[in-house]
């Protein structure tokens, strides 16, 4: 039983890699895997892409340095396309505060390493999905099968309160998003089907299967167009729209772009290989 609780927390943390697109924090280079193309390079904040495409998968830039895949192990690169970290990690995500969850191939548990590679809170907790983050000096893990706070010692933190990003957080009413302040006063009342914490001043949305970006009004900046979004990061925002591949089984896809603060594309998804994943896994966290 135990082995088959692990083998399904290890499938969900794979699955929690295209999930994790939300928590980027500011870069100036994006993932992109141009049509017809099998690998993701980068692109910059003009379009242009600047690493040329070699990684089997991509994840944004955060904190410094990007997750990538090559010759099936997971390592992490600069905004140079320099491996900062070596491939050598079986199943990994992004750092957030100095610390990235990753996996130990030794007893298929998950601790967290610094940015030399370095395992610093050993493999005692298993990661399923992006909770594992670092945020405010605290994450979220699984211990002795059940949900857990640590802090970066690796030590479990009692009641850590929520967290606000820019003087707001998310509060849920009846399965709807809102937003509120300090007090816990909703600034932004609950009726939102799915949202995120604010960044950049903007916040990801959704309404009738539709998401777009809010302001701290809780009136549309950009409108709910998109199958699929990710918070504004450098002034650009991941977003998807579902296609049909007509190359391809049945079935929908998503094709990436990016959009600014406009909502006017940056990189159209039409320039985008066809994804085998549903847009809404763009940008999705457990809050």
């Amino acid at each position: 039983m135990k082995k088959l609780c692990l083998a399904i927390l290890t499938l969900a943390l794979v699955f929690s890699l295209k999930n994790s697109w939300g928590d980027t924090g500011e870069s100036k280079l994006f993932p992109v895997r141009p049509a017809q193309s099998a690998k993701y390079g980068y692109m910059d904040s003009s379009g242009k892409i600047v690493i040329q495409p070699r990684f089997d998968d991509a994840l944004p830039f955060s904190d410094g340095l990007a997750l990538v895949k090559q010759n099936d192990k997971f390592g992490f690169i600069d905004e140079t396309g320099k491996f900062a970290i070596k491939p050598f990690l079986t199943l990994a995500q992004s750092f957030s505060e100095g610390l990235a969850p990753a996996q130990d191939d030794a007893n298929h548990l998950y601790g967290y390493i610094n940015k030399k590679g370095q395992f610093v809170i050993k493999h005692f907790y298993v990661q399923s999905d992006s909770r594992g983050s670092f945020k405010h000096g605290v994450a979220q893990v699984i211990f002795n099968h059940k949900w857990i706070y640590i802090d970066k010692s690796g030590k479990e933190v009692r009641n850590p309160g929520p967290i606000y990003a820019e003087g707001l957080a998310l509060k849920a009413v009846d399965r709807k998003w809102g937003y509120v302040n300090k007090r816990g006063t909703f600034i932004i009342k609950p009726h939102f089907d799915y949202a995120l914490p604010f960044s950049e001043g903007l916040a990801v949305v959704s309404q009738n299967g539709k998401y777009g970006y809010i302001g701290k009004t809780g009136k549309f900046v950009i409108a709910p167009r998109f199958d699929g979004a990710a918070k504004f990061s450098g002034g650009i925002a991941r977003v998807g729209i579902e296609s049909h591949d007509p190359l391809a089984s049945p079935g929908t896809f998503c094709r990436i772009g990016y959009i600014s603060k406009s909502g006017d594309y940056i990189w159209d998804p039409k320039k985008s290989a066809f994804e085998p994943f549903s847009c809404e896994q763009i940008g999705r966290q457990t809050l």
